[in-house]
């Protein structure tokens, strides 16, 4: 897998001066909460 696949859509718009950010959105909001099974799909989205 190449650099350019794994940097997310966040990464890219603020990843220079927000990298917390970045790390708290990818790895929280989109790793933790949307993969978790607690939520239905309409109630994540």
């Amino acid at each position: 897998m190449s650099n350019e696949e794994k940097i997310s859509a966040a990464q890219k718009m603020i990843g220079d001066f927000a990298p917390k950010l970045v790390e708290y959105t990818d790895n929280v909001l989109f790793g933790d909460v949307w993969e978790g099974k607690e939520l239905s799909p309409r109630d994540r989205s």
